[in-house]
């Protein structure tokens, strides 16, 4: 003998129905323990037409906040919700949507840490008279070749300079993390009591959560708060970001060396940490050939002058998510 199963479901369900009626107890979904409601019909397929009986997901029919929608949602659009659910897609941030700001300043004109050092090269001891200049890469931490030779004379005296950046450039960032998230709702069920509707059961990594439109605090018991929207413009999320002006560079040294060895022993000659300031070179007598550096310091500083106010992210159909 064979039997329906979604025939055989559908009549327990009006024989446990028909029998707390008999017994004279008003029946609502509620006092039905731990009802679930399946989503295979006669033919195997969605059972989700309001009126029928059915739901579209296994849930249960609970008491919600007015104006709030029952739903499933997860952070990751990834996650596939359950069969006969409505699925959503939606850009989420967590909390009311105020956006958190960060703000950065960058040189404009050069940088401290870029470019070329001015190398002079004099006879006498104010690197004024009869000077001879080189461009030398500010930042070369290994034994690198010089464009061209430079000959330090028996007496010699050198300094370098370097010209850093003329202007701070603001740029204000959001922080706030927007992520891509999933909702998933189940149509409306006309088994669930006239103050109930059919609360999905979480699955899949969802929360159990309520949705409304527009921006609303959290109902009481609901307090995980996400907002969220089809999409997301976050142009002006951060505004009034500004910077001061750049120090000076700052510090910095050249060493010339006569080998690739960039070497001072034995034979090796080499005229090491030449500086800002004029002064004799370490050695002398000697063609340079090959060169180290290290950069100055200064320019634009990290910290703005004036941070960053959270303005806002414009969600398009924008609605409060709230999870227990």
């Amino acid at each position: 003998m064979s039997y329906d199963r979604g025939v055989f479901r559908r009549a327990s369900l009006v024989l446990v129905v028909v029998s707390a009626g008999v017994a004279g107890t008003v029946v609502s979904c509620s006092s039905l323990p731990d009802l679930t409601f399946d989503d295979v019909g006669d033919g195997g397929g969605a059972e989700g037409a309001a009126g029928d009986g059915g739901v579209g997901a296994s849930c249960t029919c609970q008491a919600v906040p007015a104006g709030w929608t029952p739903v499933m949602f997860s952070t990751s659009s990834r996650r596939s919700c359950p069969d006969g659910t409505n699925e959503s897609d939606l850009r989420v941030t967590s909390g009311d949507g105020t956006p958190r700001c960060s703000c950065s300043c960058s040189d404009v004109g050069g940088s401290c840490r870029s470019g070329n050092f001015t190398f002079t090269l004099t006879g006498e001891a104010t690197c004024g008279v009869g000077a001879t200049t080189a461009s030398i890469p500010v930042d070369v931490g290994s034994c690198s070749a010089l464009a061209s030779p430079i000959n330090l004379p028996a007496v010699a005296f050198a300094k370098v300079a370097h010209t850093g950046p003329t202007s701070c450039s603001p740029k204000a960032s959001v922080t706030s993390q927007l992520s891509g998230g999933r909702v998933c709702q189940a149509p409306p069920s006309a088994a669930c009591g006239a103050d109930q509707v059919c609360v999905p059961r979480p699955a899949n990594g969802f929360d159990s959560c309520i949705t409304k439109s527009g921006i609303d605090a959290c109902p009481v018991g609901f307090p995980g708060r996400s907002t969220a929207g089809t999409s997301a413009d976050s142009s002006k999320a951060c505004l009034g970001c500004a910077c001061g002006t750049p120090g000076a560079c700052t510090g910095g040294s050249v060493s010339v060396y006569d080998g690739s060895m960039c070497k001072t022993t034995g034979q090796s000659h080499g005229a090491t940490g030449i500086g800002t300031t004029c002064a004799a070179t370490s050695d002398s007598s000697f063609t340079g050939t090959h060169f180290r550096s290290t950069p100055p310091t200064g320019g634009c500083g990290t910290t703005p002058t004036t941070p960053p106010t959270p303005g806002t992210i414009a969600f398009a159909d924008a609605r409060t998510i709230c999870c227990k």
